[in-house]
């Protein structure tokens, strides 16, 4: 008996022990939250399936579950402490890295101009003595940007995908002394092959509505400069195009309502074929979204 209570007045004082302990997060800790938030995608979607599933459940608002949204105010949170002294909570390229890749998956049609900003603000952040200091960008920055703005152009944004194309402009040109990668010319190709597809959401309420002779030029020019960006990763000696490029270029064609574009599409799909085998081109062959498209594009053809 007096065993049982000795043990239990010990099990007591632990308790208490470790109740008065406080732990203070640390960058790393903001860092792991925000990379959660990063994987995070589409959630307005699931909360719509899930209301049509049960309209009586309440669910929050779009603003309340932006993963973009939660990822920057944590990352704000940090800068601000870091700021008044707290050095645990410096931010780096990590934590900038997830905030941006938290914006590309929002599903918004503001994803790209929030993801580019941030970008900006990676070189003007003020240390804790108030010298200023630099976070460098690297790869994993730059292409986050640019899946922002795709995510920006499949939600109807007609802008992002040129945005893009601009960014991708000056990696070329080592303006910031990083050189684009394949996913770099991949995901440029995206955002003009779903050039103004729809289906997201704009808080600035900036969507535009194109009448069907403006749709149809803009789907032309899109594919045009798919195709120009894939003859330039073939002429490459460094950067050759895989098979997500290359259904790229199939999409934008096969989308762009062109008089000869299921011929486009074929010969494309033709040349993925020939290249099997072939060195630089061991992931350009075809896959099951390659042969869709084509057949999407024979379906669109105005022939």
């Amino acid at each position: 008996m007096e065993k049982s209570s000795s043990s239990a007045t010990e099990n007591d004082e632990k308790s208490t022990t470790f109740s008065q302990v406080v732990v203070s997060p640390n960058a790393y800790a903001y860092n792991t939250v925000i990379s959660a938030w990063s994987k995070c995608k589409d959630l307005k979607h699931k909360h719509q399936q899930q209301q049509q599933h049960d309209k009586e459940e309440t669910l929050p608002q779009k603003e309340d579950i932006c993963p973009g949204i939660i990822a920057e105010t944590l990352l704000y949170t940090m800068m601000k402490q870091y700021q008044d002294g707290n050095d645990n909570m410096e931010p780096n390229v990590v934590s900038f890295n997830g905030v941006i890749a938290a914006w590309s998956n929002s599903n918004t049609i503001e994803s790209g101009e929030r993801g580019e900003r941030l970008l900006h603000q990676m070189v003007d952040i003020k240390s804790n003595n108030s010298n200023q200091m630099m976070i460098p960008p690297d790869i994993i920055t730059y292409n986050s940007v640019l899946h922002a703005y795709a995510t920006s152009s499949k939600c109807g944004s007609f802008d992002a995908a040129n945005k893009a194309l601009n960014l991708l402009h000056k990696m070329e040109n080592e303006e910031f002394h990083i050189k684009p990668d394949v996913y770099s010319y991949a995901t440029v190709m995206d955002a003009f092959a779903q050039r103004g597809t729809g289906g997201g959401s704009s808080s600035s309420g900036d969507d535009i509505i194109l009448s069907g002779a403006t749709s149809a030029t803009i789907g032309v020019e899109s594919a045009e400069t798919v195709q120009y960006l894939l003859q330039k990763m073939k002429r490459s000696k460094t950067i050759h195009p895989n098979t997500v490029c290359y259904n790229a270029a199939l999409l934008a064609w096969a989308r762009s309502t062109h008089f000869d574009c299921a011929e486009r599409c074929e010969l494309l799909l033709r040349e993925m074929e020939k290249q099997e085998g072939k060195r630089h081109y061991a992931t350009a062959k075809p896959d099951r979204i390659s042969y869709n498209t084509l057949l999407q594009a024979y379906a669109n053809s105005p022939k």
